[in-house]
């Protein structure tokens, strides 16, 4: 089935993504009606204002949500001091970013620390918290991944070389080809599930990808708890360094044909990063760097209307930065 185009809609209030969300029973929904055996029997239903509901999905019996007023509690139990910008769609997908007052300096450019949080009504993208990751299934012992708020785009960069310890590390990943990493790290399953979870699982993973699956609410709220207190005590980031190299090095009149080779992007959204590439310049009074075009590139993936999901525009955004990254320090 070809995905709905969207183009996501921007806000910075909480209140307006912390609507009513439940999950009734197909039957109930459609009283009157033989409904024929499967294993969707659940519609997801939202109620953004009181005169409009939005059927978002029919799922399975086990398909848990997760709400955004949840989010909402538990970041500001343990963020207090935070702005929220969010990127949203009418079909059910929601990108919060958490900008905390901590900053990094990029050239002239100010940039704050962020933490990204990807949910959604559909199902279509599993939860996150900053964003896809080299394996699923990964333990790191690094810390959460720092991410970056922009002000001149106004969008969280989703490129991260923070599971490396050390440049030398990253630059030896890039150089065999970005394979996955941690093949042989520990997997623990059903890290925040009723049936299964310790107090140390949920210690341990802090990068996990959570699906929409028999989740145990107050399990989770705790789960995301570690998570952010974490982040905000991981102040280091080799992410930033990699930042610095990519603003000291100027574009090449090839960069763009060798990324559009290695990374599949969609026609329109390449000519749409080009061109805010040179609105940057003019922002910025600057010279074209590999810093200004993975941000024209991120720009163009969140603020583009595309039959792509949220989790699918940041997907390419990670993938952009490793390769401009692969670029720019010249790996052969």
């Amino acid at each position: 089935m070809a995905s709905v185009s969207t183009t996501p809609q921007k806000t910075d209030l909480w209140s307006e993504i912390c609507f009513p969300v439940e999950s009734v029973k197909l039957s109930e929904f459609m009283p009157g009606f033989e409904i024929i055996p499967s294993d969707r029997q659940q519609v997801i239903i939202g109620y953004p204002s009181d005169v409009k509901r939005v059927v978002y999905a029919v799922q399975s019996s086990d398909y848990s949500i997760v709400p955004n007023d949840l989010l909402r509690d538990v970041i500001t139990s343990h963020i207090p001091k935070h702005e929220v910008k969010v990127k949203f769609t009418n079909t059910g997908e929601f990108n919060i970013s958490i900008i905390t007052p901590d900053e990094i300096k990029v050239g002239s450019e100010r940039l704050y620390r962020n933490l990204i949080i990807n949910n959604s009504y559909n199902g279509k993208s599993p939860f996150t918290m900053q964003g896809t990751i080299v394996n699923s299934n990964t333990v790191s012992e690094n810390g959460v991944r720092v991410s970056y708020y922009r002000q001149v785009c106004e969008n969280g960069l989703m490129g991260w070389a923070d599971e490396f310890l050390e440049m030398d590390a990253y630059l030896n990943w890039l150089l065999a080809g970005k394979p996955k990493k941690f093949q042989d790290a520990k997997k623990v399953k059903e890290s925040v599930e009723t049936r299964t979870t310790t107090t140390t699982d949920v210690d341990q993973i802090l990068h996990k990808k959570l699906h929409h699956y028999r989740l145990d609410m107050e399990h989770l709220r705790v789960y995301l708890g570690k998570v952010i207190d974490q982040f905000m005590k991981h102040k280091s980031s080799l992410t930033a360094k990699v930042y610095e190299q990519l603003f000291k090095t100027p574009v090449d009149a090839s960069s763009v044909e060798q990324l559009t080779k290695r990374v599949s992007i969609p026609v329109q959204l390449v000519r749409q990063a080009q061109e805010r590439l040179q609105i940057e310049e003019r922002l910025l009074q600057s010279e074209p760097t590999m810093w200004l075009l993975y941000n024209a590139f991120n720009y163009s993936l969140m603020n583009s209307r595309a039959s792509l999901s949220i989790s699918d525009r940041y997907g390419l955004d990670e993938k952009v930065f490793h390769e401009l990254t692969h670029q720019a320090l010249n790996i052969n």
